[in-house]
């Protein structure tokens, strides 16, 4: 077949130069060069295309001549992805450092606050020190390492102010009975069972071994965890008193370091929580509580203690003080050197006998505090190790080792008042 022949025309700015189309503005013929490519249609480049190209987009120094403006999108598109991720390895930097900061600043100020902590110690540390030996251990004791306390040149006995007396509730009994009467060379050594029991059966060793009867102040969670050690409790005599079912946070101080009673503490919980534990040791021991009772955390006030007295229960605390050395409280339940509040074996002894010492009525009518669970891991600073050896300097100095209830009778307080919470 014979091919077609294209139809040559001339531009109209050039003679004898094949046109490539007509421009759709005026219909003239235009060449390559005279040609202005937009929207699929061709323009003249001087007269007709300056007429449909939009002002703002002709003036742009980057416009694309072609009119083909969707190629420059990928590179907008990468240069936004690049920027926000610039942005986002600068946030992380910042906050990065931000982080780093806060943790070097809290940590001094750990370290000021544990240097401060030795500081008050050692100001408020008695100039004498106890002088004690290490005892042999009676046949057939218990074999729990005990450790060794130096023997110091006995020094003038420190004099402590008297204890505080008690309110007297409306029932005639103490509002908190924290202490007996200083007349009377007494101690109570009492322990807490709120949930861990990994000292509990050494404990209860020692005790046997030298004869002493303590005073128990357990939970509803203690005794359901553990019922063999709570029977075996009751089987060895000791008292035994309720430490609510939950081991709840009674006041503000935890918060606030205030005994503000908390808004949803109220009568009925009080009552509700002594009776739900005296039911759980009923039902595992055959047996109800001693009417004693000890606030968790020792969080409580006046309300609060009454609260439990119409409940059936009179408040048990310990012997209370301006300092940790003027307490019994032991401060065994803090885990490590770190934690603020930690005293090794040594000064627990050390400082009880220091009180047991000074003038003019020593550790008369105290109640020591401890817990049948250690969170220490290391076994030579567990403080339940210095028992046996602190029961044996009592009773070398004279005192005698006595439950709760025998040293509020020795005290004064009626047994009729006593019977009253029953009823």
């Amino acid at each position: 077949m014979a091919s077609k022949k294209r139809r040559l025309h001339n531009c109209k700015n050039h003679s004898r130069i094949v046109a490539r189309g007509k421009c759709c503005q005026c219909g003239a013929w235009i060449c390559r060069e005279c040609a202005h490519l937009k929207g699929g249609q061709f323009f003249c480049i001087d007269t007709c295309a300056k007429e449909h190209v939009s002002p703002t987009r002709s003036q742009e120094p980057n416009a694309n001549p072609g009119g083909n403006h969707r190629r420059t999108m990928p590179g907008l598109y990468a240069l936004a992805a690049l920027t926000l991720a610039l942005c986002s390895v600068a946030f992380g930097l910042w906050q990065f450092r931000t982080a780093s900061l806060l943790r070097q600043e809290n940590h001094q100020l750990q370290r000021q606050r544990l240097d401060l902590l030795e500081a008050l110690r050692e100001e408020r540390r008695p100039s004498d020190t106890a002088s004690a030996q290490l005892k042999k251990e009676p046949k057939g004791t218990s074999d729990v390492p005990e450790p060794v306390v130096r023997s110091a040149r006995p020094a003038k006995p420190v004099t402590y102010p008297p204890p505080p007396r008690a309110s007297i509730s409306k029932l005639g009994l103490p509002v908190s009975f924290d202490n007996g009467s200083p007349d009377r060379k007494l101690v109570a050594l009492t322990f807490d069972g709120g949930s861990h029991a990994n000292a509990a059966y050494e404990i209860l060793d020692t005790l046997r071994s030298r004869r002493v009867r303590a005073t128990m102040f357990l939970t509803g969670h203690f005794i359901r965890r553990h019922s063999k050690l709570v029977r075996h409790i009751v089987q060895e005599g000791h008292e035994v008193g309720n430490h609510t079912y939950s081991h709840p946070h009674l006041t503000a101080w935890a918060q606030e370091r205030s005994h503000r009673t908390l808004a949803k503490v109220t009568p009925e919980l009080i009552a509700t929580e002594l009776a739900r534990a005296d039911r759980l040791f009923h039902a595992t021991t055959g047996r109800h509580f001693v009417p004693l009772w000890r606030a968790p955390y020792g969080e409580k006030n006046r309300e609060i203690c009454i609260w439990g007295q119409k409940a059936g229960y009179i408040h048990v605390g310990w012997r209370q003080g301006r300092s940790w050395r003027q307490s019994l409280d032991s401060n065994d339940w803090v885990p490590d050197e770190e934690t603020p509040g930690y005293h090794s074996p040594r000064e627990i002894y050390e400082k009880i006998i220091s009180l047991a010492s000074s003038e003019p009525y020593g550790a008369n009518g105290g109640i020591v505090l401890f817990h049948l669970g250690t969170l220490r891991k290391d076994r030579k600073e567990q403080a339940h190790l210095i028992l046996g050896l602190l029961i044996d300097s009592l009773r070398d100095m004279g005192y005698e080792l006595v439950t709760v209830s025998r040293m509020m009778k020795l005290s004064g307080v009626s047994r009729s008042n006593l019977a009253q919470l029953r009823n």
